[in-house]
C-alpha cells in the first residue's frame, strides 16, 4: 500500500503558526497510550511518527512486539513500567534480572533508543486508589532500577529513571506558585524520591492538565490559553502569570526549591487538552491550546521562574483511549487524543490515516416499533442501555459532553450502536431483548450526532491487543510482510482461522486437478 501520510495536528499547527527561522520544537514528544478496545499496529504508528517529524515518544505499554516496531527508527523512547513490573522489581535480585532482560538485552536485540524509564504513572495521586496499596513498591522500584542501570554497559547506563507526578502531590488551594509545597501525605516520600533523582542526575517528572487545573482552582477559561484575552493575571512578587501552565509548572519549581532541590531538571511527561467529555473540551479549545503551547516551546520562553530555559514536554495523547478508566479524571480523559481511536485526525485536515478500513455500513438503533412489554417499556429499555454502556465508551453522552443534549431515543440508539460496533457487527449484538434493530441508513443526521462504524485494520481474529498484534504477522486482518514495513501492510477482510490454514491446501488441490485435466485432454 502507499506510504502513510498523516500530519500530526500539533506539528501542523506549529509549522503553520510558528515559523521562527526554521526552528522546530525539538523538545516536544508525544504520548502513545493503548487503552483502547482496538489498537493500531505499532509499525503503522512508528511510520506515522517518522513521517510527521516527531522524534520523542512516551510509551504507556512496552512489549517485545512494540519494541520491534521501533527497531532502527532512532526515535527517542520514554518507557513506562506498569504496576505488575513495578511489583516484580521490589528487591535487588529481581531488579538485576529485570534490567538485564528488559533493558540491556531487549534493546540490544532490537536496536532501540531508550532515554527514560518511568516507574508507573502518578502512583501518589489522591484522585485514584488504584495504586494506594503499592506505593511502597514504587519507591523501592525507583531505587533498585536506578542502581541497576548504573552498572549496565554503555549506552544503557545513561538511561534516566523517574516517576511522573500529578499536580495533586502539591498542597491545594494556593493562590500563588511561591506558596506551593508537597502535601503532608506524600511529603516525606517525595523527599526520599528527590534524593534518589538528585544522586542519579534524573529529572523530576510532572504531568500538567490545564483543562483540569482551571476547574479545580476556579480560574477563568481564558487563563488556560497562552494567548489569554482576559485581564486575569496572577502577581507573585516580581513575576506575573498569564496562563495556568506556567502557574502549575512554577508551583513544582517552588516546591523543589523549598527543600534544596531547585537544581533538578523538570520534564513534563504529559500535557494536553481533551476534545470531548466536558463543556470546555472541544476541538476549537484543544487546537487553541496546542498552537499556543507549541509556540511557547519553540520560542524557548521558559516560565517566570525559569526564563529562557527550554522545556522538554510530551503531548498527551496521540490517540483517544476509549477503554481508559474515567474514575479519576472523568469522561474527558478518554478524549485527549489529537487523533481519535481509529487514527483519524480531529482537526480540519484533508489528510487521513491510510490503511484504516471501516466495517460495512450497518448501524444498530432503538427499535421504536417494538411491542414487547409495553407497560414496562421505558425501564426495560434503560436496562439494555446500561448493558450497552457497561463495558463500552458512552462518555460522549455525559453531562457537558458533545452529545449530552440527545433525546431519549438518541441516547439509547447511540449506546446500542457503540455496543454493536464493539462486537464487530456480529449477529445478535443488536438484539437487546428485541429493542434493537439494524439499519443500513446512517442515523447520524436523524439524531444530530456521529454514529461511528468500527474499523477492520486492527481487528484480529485471534483476539485484540498485544496478542493480536503478534498474531497479525501470521494472517490476521492487517497482514505484515517480512520486512515489517508499513508500505507493505495489506488490509484484508476478516476470515476464519481454519480457512486461513486451509486456503493453501485448497488452492494446491485445485491447481493439481487443473494440471491433471490439461494432461488428460492433451492425451486424448
Amino acid at each position: 500500500m502507499g506510504r502513510l501520510v498523516v500530519i500530526l495536528v500539533v506539528i501542523t499547527s506549529l509549522i503553520m503558526v510558528v515559523n521562527i527561522n526554521g526552528v522546530v520544537a525539538n523538545d516536544v514528544g508525544v504520548n502513545w497510550g493503548r487503552q483502547s478496545r482496538l489498537r493500531l499496529l505499532p509499525s503503522n504508528v512508528v511510520d506515522m511518527l517518522l513521517s510527521d517529524g516527531v522524534r520523542k515518544v512516551k510509551l504507556h505499554s512496552f512489549y517485545e512486539n512494540v519494541a520491534k516496531a521501533f527497531t532502527g527508527s532512532n526515535l527517542e523512547l520514554m518507557v513506562t513500567l506498569p504496576i505488575p513490573e513495578v511489583i516484580m522489581v521490589n528487591n535487588q535480585s529481581n531488579a538485576i534480572a529485570f534490567v538485564k532482560k528488559n533493558v540491556t538485552q531487549l534493546y540490544k536485540d532490537h536496536d532501540v533508543n531508550v532515554k527514560y524509564f518511568m516507574i508507573g504513572n502518578e502512583p501518589y495521586t489522591i484522585t485514584s486508589n488504584v495504586t494506594a496499596s503499592f506505593q511502597n513498591d514504587f519507591d523501592t522500584a525507583l531505587h533498585h532500577v536506578t542502581e541497576c542501570i548504573r552498572y549496565q554497559p554503555s549506552p544503557y547506563n545513561q538511561i534516566k529513571v523517574s516517576i511522573p507526578h500529578a499536580p495533586d502531590v502539591l498542597i491545594s488551594g494556593i493562590k500563588r506558585p511561591s506558596q506551593a509545597d508537597f502535601n503532608g501525605v506524600v511529603r516525606q516520600r517525595m523527599l526520599n524520591i528527590l534524593k534518589i533523582l538528585n544522586s542519579s542526575g534524573s529529572p523530576y517528572a510532572v504531568n500538567i492538565y490545564p483543562h483540569t487545573s482551571i476547574l479545580q482552582n476556579g480560574f477563568p477559561l481564558e487563563f488556560a490559553f497562552f494567548d489569554n484575552n482576559s485581564t486575569f493575571r496572577i502577581q507573585d512578587g516580581p513575576n506575573v502569570y498569564t496562563n495556568v501552565f506556567d502557574f502549575v509548572y512554577d508551583s513544582f519549581v517552588s516546591a523543589l526549591r523549598k527543600y534544596g532541590f531547585g537544581n533538578l531538571r523538570l520534564i513534563v511527561t504529559q500535557v494536553g487538552w481533551p476534545t470531548d467529555g466536558h463543556v470546555y473540551a472541544n476541538v476549537s479549545t484543544a487546537q487553541r491550546f496546542y498552537v499556543g503551547f507549541l509556540k511557547k516551546i519553540a520560542n524557548n520562553e521558559g516560565t517566570p521562574l525559569h526564563r529562557g530555559v527550554p522545556i522538554e514536554a510530551y503531548i498527551y495523547n496521540l490517540n483517544d483511549e476509549n477503554a481508559k478508566d474515567m474514575s479519576a479524571y472523568g469522561p474527558s480523559i478518554r478524549h485527549y487524543g489529537i487523533y481519535d481511536y481509529k487514527g483519524q485526525p480531529k482537526f480540519s485536515l484533508d489528510l487521513t490515516m491510510k490503511g484504516v478500513v471501516s466495517m460495512p455500513r450497518r448501524w444498530c438503533v432503538l427499535n421504536t416499533d417494538a411491542k414487547l412489554n409495553a407497560r414496562n417499556r421505558t425501564s426495560l429499555i434503560l436496562k439494555q442501555f446500561e448493558r450497552a454502556c457497561e463495558k463500552n465508551d458512552c462518555s460522549k453522552l455525559y453531562y457537558g459532553a458533545s452529545y449530552s443534549n440527545l433525546t431519549f431515543e438518541g441516547n439509547v440508539s447511540y449506546a446500542f450502536n457503540v455496543y454493536y460496533q464493539s462486537k464487530s457487527q456480529v449477529d445478535g449484538a443488536c438484539y437487546f431483548n428485541g429493542f434493537g434493530k439494524i439499519t443500513m441508513e446512517d442515523p447520524s443526521e436523524t439524531y444530530g450526532c456521529h454514529f461511528q462504524l468500527e474499523i477492520l485494520s486492527t481487528l484480529f481474529i485471534w483476539g485484540q491487543g498485544e496478542m493480536g498484534n503478534v498474531l497479525a504477522k501470521t494472517g490476521a486482518n492487517a497482514v505484515m510482510y517480512a520486512n515489517n514495513s508499513p508500505d507493505d501492510v495489506q488490509v484484508v477482510p476478516s476470515v476464519s482461522p481454519v480457512l486461513i490454514l486451509a486456503t493453501p491446501f485448497v488452492l494446491s488441490s485445485i491447481l493439481m486437478l487443473w494440471i491433471w485435466f490439461i494432461q488428460m485432454r492433451n492425451q486424448n
